[in-house]
């Protein structure tokens, strides 16, 4: 009982802010834009964000009007607990793989590619061959595609090991000296040094990770998705901070 509530209290918190940001846009859209001018928009910004925590976190259950107006929200505060213990698994979506290989296999690999979906280029760590004018060639090609998110490291047996952020490789990829020695520590599968590189991230999220948990995580990695494997540290897709916070809200107007 205690945990849920405490689930609801971080489900409130995070739509209040939600409905504050949303606020402050709605404000100065209205200042700049329409000219409107007074202090009962500042008022209202802060009295939503509070009722609308008071209605998430349960406390508020009902509220009551002249004339027999009423509405009730306890079915919204439980709903929204719910979705915040949903796991993220019916948000993980499909995705393209791009196996990280030669310059030949470069143009064949592009073709195939549906950019509906967020790409990956996976390599392999320890395997050795890779050369940064290849690699480049690849990164740059790839970065064609808005859904290009990430290049992800595996080991031998194509278990995760780390991620990077596309445009973080191929910032690293570009200094000359960094950029060598980038590419020498993959090759030679040294994941002590892998981990020194600015942007690179060990962790993931589980496919049983929640949707609160999810997005408590993309907040500490400062992204906005994720990668997601399962409990043998298989790749199974890319989770996006866009398609939990609308699942969850469409969630809440059903």
């Amino acid at each position: 009982m205690e945990q849920k509530t405490q689930r609801r209290e971080i489900w409130a918190i995070l739509v209040s802010i939600l409905f504050l940001v949303l606020g402050f846009l709605a404000v100065w859209l209205a200042k700049r834009l329409l000219e409107f001018e007074g202090d009962a928009i500042f008022v209202t910004l802060i009295l939503v964000p509070m009722l609308v925590y008071l209605i998430f976190s349960g406390r508020l259950t009902e509220l009551r009007g002249p004339g027999g107006l009423e509405a009730k929200f306890v079915g919204i505060a439980e709903q929204s607990v719910e979705l915040v213990s949903e796991t993220i698994g019916p948000s993980v979506g499909d995705m393209e793989v791009v196996a990280k290989g030669g310059a030949r296999e470069l143009q064949r690999q592009i073709y195939r590619l549906d950019e509906s979906k967020p790409i990956i280029l996976t390599l392999t760590l320890g395997r050795e061959g890779y050369y940064k004018e290849v690699w480049i060639r690849y990164m740059e090609a790839l970065s064609q595609y808005r859904t290009f998110k990430f290049v992800v490291i595996l080991d031998h047996e194509n278990k995760f090991v780390a991620y990077i952020p596309s445009g973080t490789m191929l910032q690293i990829l570009r200094m000359e000296a960094l950029g060598d020695e980038l590419v020498r520590v993959i090759n030679d599968g040294n994941i002590g040094e892998l981990r020194r590189y600015p942007g690179v991230v060990t962790r993931a999220i589980s496919t049983e990770s929640t949707n609160v948990d999810a997005l408590r995580e993309m907040t500490a990695q400062n992204l906005e998705a994720l990668v997601v494997i399962d409990k043998d540290r298989n790749l199974k897709g890319v989770v996006e901070r866009e398609q939990l916070i609308s699942k969850m809200l469409l969630g809440i107007l059903r």
